[in-house]
């Protein structure tokens, strides 16, 4: 699972669709601490999912994992992003250890297909259900079934281009097989 555990964005305290604006902020004030030999924690840490890796090695090796466009977008993938008022409130409560009320907000925005309006609820859904699908050695399949259905809908959909353009601003080339192959990919390495 360290796809999830050791992600990134995590490893920042970011969200997916975090500017490099806020990237860059982000890695200045995790050096600072560091400075002082001191980790500093964030909002989106989320220790539910394990804990979080923050010396300098791991903060320079995410933040180059997440240099070039196609390799951000995977690991948003993978990630929470912040797109709509519902993922504002579900965030609040995975921040807080509330999983079950997070699941039961996205939850109810799926009701219809995956679109422009609900494509980050599938996201964020899916990648809760990742999350929680490996506790210790032991793989709880429904919950990995239902992130992996979840994850493959919004994959498929007409969707992944407004979600690419959220990740990677103007970045209008999306390749969906492409992005679909390399999260089999993690998906095989996770088991």
């Amino acid at each position: 699972m360290s796809i999830i555990k050791g992600n990134p964005f995590r490893v920042l305290g970011l969200l997916g669709n975090s500017s490099e604006r806020e990237i860059q902020k982000q890695l200045g004030i995790i050096k600072r601490y560091a400075e002082i030999n001191k980790v500093k924690s964030f909002e989106y840490d989320f220790l539910q999912f394990g804990d979080v890796l923050r010396d300098i090695d791991n903060v320079t090796l995410a933040s180059s994992r997440i240099e070039r466009s196609e390799n951000k977008l995977l690991y948003s993938l993978f990630w929470f992003v912040n797109e709509s008022r519902i993922d504002a409130i579900a965030l609040n409560n995975l921040n807080e250890n509330k999983n079950e009320k997070a699941i039961e907000i996205w939850e109810k925005m799926l009701k219809d297909e995956v679109s422009n309006k609900n494509f980050s609820a599938y996201l964020n859904l899916s990648t809760v259900y990742i999350s929680l699908a490996v506790t210790g050695n032991q793989l709880v399949l429904p919950k990995l079934l239902k992130g992996i259905v979840l994850k493959g809908k919004l994959l498929q959909s007409d969707a992944i281009g407004t979600y690419s353009n959220l990740i990677v601003k103007n970045y209008n080339i999306i390749d969906s097989l492409s992005l679909s192959k390399k999260f089999i990919d993690e998906i095989i390495l996770l088991l």
